[in-house]
């Protein structure tokens, strides 16, 4: 095989991977992008809801408001701590018997 030959085939190879991976990609996006497209032509047909306006609010003590603001830290802690953004992996290891 000569060096264009060779050259040829290794092109050939790295074309069909760098497809084959925007392909996938775009299959990806594909999975998250037409739920979206369905929906907003479901929605297009039907007439919005009319706004609700929020009651005004009357102004808060100062010590009540400390008080709902540490039960809703408390609370954020102890109950959406399995939330926070990290990766946490647990391998449960089961015996195969093979060794």
């Amino acid at each position: 095989m000569e060096l264009q030959d060779a050259l040829l085939v290794s092109f050939l190879g790295y074309m069909t991977v760098f497809i084959g991976l925007v392909l996938t990609s775009l299959i990806i996006y594909a999975f998250a992008a037409v739920p979206k497209w369905m929906e907003a032509l479901r929605s297009r047909g039907e007439p919005e809801a009319p706004v609700k306006k929020a009651a005004p609010v009357e102004d808060v003590e100062a010590d009540v408001l400390a008080v709902i603001t540490a039960v809703l830290e408390i609370e954020r802690r102890l109950y959406f701590s399995h939330r926070v953004s990290k990766f946490t992996f647990s391998e449960r290891r089961r015996p195969t018997g093979l060794i």
